[in-house]
């Protein structure tokens, strides 16, 4: 954990204890230096040498004599010139300025000394590492930088020279380093009433309820809330990403919940995918974007030149298509020579615009205006891992806008964006490939949304952090933690949801503030186009046991404190059918399934009471009661044969049968601590059962209309068979109710 370093450290950043701790006060005399500092345990001290990435270190162990130290901050010089830096340090060191090694001393044995040239007055970065270990020869812990400035003599660097900077971005809280990635939510808790809402979902075998094409890639979405409605565009091809043939495509919603069929935002001839969709003007016009076509078939982000826009008028139509950015020949003309006074202006902000151009990878839109960092070598390593791929910004509390790319990169602004600082990793916030977004939400506090997968690869579960400066984030919390199968081949196709974004500043109109929600949009398995709608404020844990009375909710509604994933043919809404109304599971899916979850205080006593009822007697419906950690202790299945079953340690036992269209009350009481509950249906005999695994509390009722399907991916299907269930299963829920007894 990084904190800040006041009264710890002497002027000459003095370290030293001879049982492996620190002084608890500077020397006397000795000034305090401010300098952030992190502690790291023995375990993982290895790794610490290798890597250097703080967030992979635990906590210091200070019973240990092994352990390390990481120092970050400014350090100021006050003259020009070359300097010689001198650290005495037992067992390693390293100092690094503006993320360039000037000493290397890791070994016992290792460099203690390094030249450096510095200029007067300007700040640079510095790191110093530092571990002790007697197992490595070590003897006293102690550690001092000196420095000799040109033509002078050497001194401990001073107080003055360091400026305790705090990190552009912090993860707070041990989340990440708990994550298992062998659980699609990685074994976190959800966000509190998370709706996650399936857009476009990709058919070959019903191209008709689809995109009417079949195609089954879809990616590089965008969203954007105008006049009323949230509009989704994405990009689409036949099966692989960047080859041809290609769309840009999208739909519209004025809830979130319903959307219409996505339909071409540019014509197929011209359009080609962009990292951005949207623009609304301060003249009050909305503008939207695609990447010109190029001549040549297969692309990547960083050849496109050419940005078309058109006009999204106020009565929701598409305007005449002009290029944006670098007209050429061949494609449409100038939006200098559109006949629309209101319009042009607004193309003119949208062109002087560098954040919004600076979102296409490597500022290809910019060319001379973009960052100079996308040409800077330290941040252009081989491969994917390179500064400046799908970046996002947002202003933090202070005024200060922050810029965050692909590869977990971070940069700041402190003056409109004119002049950006080195792209920074911070060490907490572990994001890989995936995209990061991070956007100020209507309620004025901030969120990220990221992929944080500790090894930097896995493109799963979606999770969200929030604050209230911009600058540090907490109670990480999954939006989506599902994983259906990725149902079809093709070129770049990551399992998980992905490429999120929000609504960006300028992408926004206001008209959809009142529902107090942030809105995400990304892709699943890049097959699929979901939304999800987080209600604000943000809420990590649930404070209250829930009494749910779904007959007395409207029709449509949205489902307060639910967690919802619902598929477009499996839904999860509230719904009145002959009469009766209910929270409805209807799965119609045959690659997914329908589920909704309730949190709850986490408790070691559980009683959950829930009123059902199946429209058939040969579908399956899973009811579960997890723990935080998203093990499944308590289980209870109606199943396609009629049977109601449950699990019985690691055996499953018959409880009796279901019928269509009666009523089910099922009472679930549950003991962690004796490791048992008991189960009563409709009054009946009350059956006690031994859990299915053990936990020690429990914090959420899980209804789902499938089996855990865990990280299993299917894999392919058979087009013809990837249509709509000829019938589907039908489970509606009446009531549910939860308490501590």
């Amino acid at each position: 954990m990084e904190r800040a370093l006041s009264t710890t450290l002497g002027a000459a950043l003095c370290l030293a204890g001879a049982t492996g701790g620190w002084a608890a006060q500077p020397p006397m005399g000795m000034p305090a230096v401010g300098l952030a500092y992190e502690l790291f345990g023995d375990a993982n001290l290895q790794r610490l040498g290798e890597s250097g990435n703080a967030a992979e270190i635990g906590p210091m162990d200070k019973g240990s004599s092994d352990w390390g130290l990481r120092f970050t901050g400014m350090l100021t010089p006050p003259a020009d010139g070359e300097y010689l830096l001198r650290a005495e340090a037992d067992t390693g060191v390293r100092v690094k300025l503006d993320g360039k090694p000037v000493i290397d001393g890791w070994a016992l044995d290792g460099a203690r000394t390094g030249k450096v040239a510095l200029a007067k007055a300007r700040p640079m970065a510095i790191v110093i590492e530092y571990f002790f270990a007697r197992g490595k020869g070590g003897k006293q812990a102690v550690l001092r930088l000196f420095w000799t400035p040109p033509g002078g003599q050497e001194a401990p660097v001073p107080a003055g020279a360091y400026t305790y900077l705090p990190p552009l971005i912090e993860v707070r809280g041990d989340e990440q380093r708990r994550i298992n990635m062998q659980l699609p939510d990685g074994g976190l808790k959800p966000v509190v009433g998370v709706q996650n809402l399936q857009v476009f979902r990709a058919s070959r075998g019903k191209p008709e309820l689809a995109d009417g094409d079949g195609w089954t890639y879809a990616h590089h979405q965008d969203l954007a809330v105008w006049k009323g409605r949230l509009y989704a565009a994405w990009a689409m091809s036949p099966k692989d990403e960047d080859v041809p043939p290609n769309k840009v495509v999208y739909a519209t919603s004025t809830n979130g919940l319903d959307w219409s069929a996505p339909t071409d935002l540019f014509p197929r001839e011209l359009a080609w995918a962009t990292r951005f969709y949207f623009y609304r003007a301060s003249n009050g016009r909305m503008l939207a974007f695609s990447a010109a076509k190029p001549e040549s078939g297969e692309v990547t982000e960083a050849i496109k030149k050419v940005l078309l826009v058109r006009e999204i008028t106020a009565d929701h139509h598409l305007g005449k298509v002009f290029t944006l950015v670098c007209p050429v020949p061949g494609q449409p003309p100038s939006f200098e020579t559109a006949t629309d006074a209101g319009f042009v202006a607004a193309c003119r902000e949208a062109a002087g615009s560098n954040l919004l151009l600076e979102q296409q990878d490597y500022g290809v839109f910019l060319g001379a205006r973009r960052m100079p960092w996308h040409d800077n070598p330290d941040l252009n390593k081989v491969g994917f891992w390179k500064f400046g791929k799908a970046l996002c910004f947002y202003h933090r509390q202070d005024g200060t806008l922050v810029g965050l790319s692909k590869m977990g990169y971070a940069t700041r602004s402190d003056d409109a964006g004119k002049n950006w600082s080195k792209p920074v990793q911070p060490s907490t916030l572990l994001a890989g490939s995936g995209k990061i977004w991070g956007q100020k939400t209507s309620d004025g506090r901030f969120a990220l949304v990221y992929n944080p997968d500790p090894a930097r690869s896995k493109r799963y579960p979606l999770a969200i952090v929030h604050g209230d400066d911009g600058c540090a984030f907490h109670d990480m919390r999954v939006v989506q933690g599902e994983l259906p199968r990725l149902r079809y081949t093709g070129k770049y196709k990551d399992l998980g949801a992905q490429y999120m974004r929000g609504l960006a500043e300028w992408a926004d109109d206001g008209t959809l503030a009142d529902q107090q929600a942030m809105w995400l949009v990304y892709s699943m398995n890049k097959e699929d186009i979901w939304v999800a709608r987080i209600p604000l404020p943000i809420k990590a844990d649930e404070t209250a046991f829930p009494a749910d009375d779904f007959t007395k909710m409207a029709p449509g509604a949205v489902v307060t404190g639910w967690n919802l994933y619902s598929p477009k043919w499996a839904p999860v809404s509230l719904v009145e059918r002959a009469g009766k109304r209910g929270l409805e599971l209807r799965d119609g899916d045959p690659c997914d399934y329908a589920r909704a979850v309730r949190t709850f205080p986490e408790s070691a006593k559980v009683r959950a009471e829930l009123e059902l009822t199946p429209a058939q007697a040969n579908a399956r419906l899973e009811v579960e009661l997890c723990d935080a950690a998203s093990r499944r202790p308590i289980r209870v299945m109606l199943t396609e044969t009629g049977l109601l079953q449950a699990a019985d340690g690691k055996v499953v036992t018959d409880l009796g049968t279901y019928a269509a269209g009666e009523k089910l009350a099922v009472v679930i009481a549950a003991d962690m601590a004796a490791g048992s509950y008991t189960v009563q249906v409709n009054g009946g005999e009350v059956r006690k059962l031994s859990v299915a695994e053990a936990a020690a509390t429990l914090q959420r009722l899980s209804l789902r209309t499938g089996v855990w399907r865990g990280l299993g991916d299917g894999g392919v299907v058979d087009a013809a068979a990837d249509v709509p269930l000829a019938t589907a299963s039908v489970f509606q829920v009446q009531g549910v109710k939860i308490d501590a007894r």
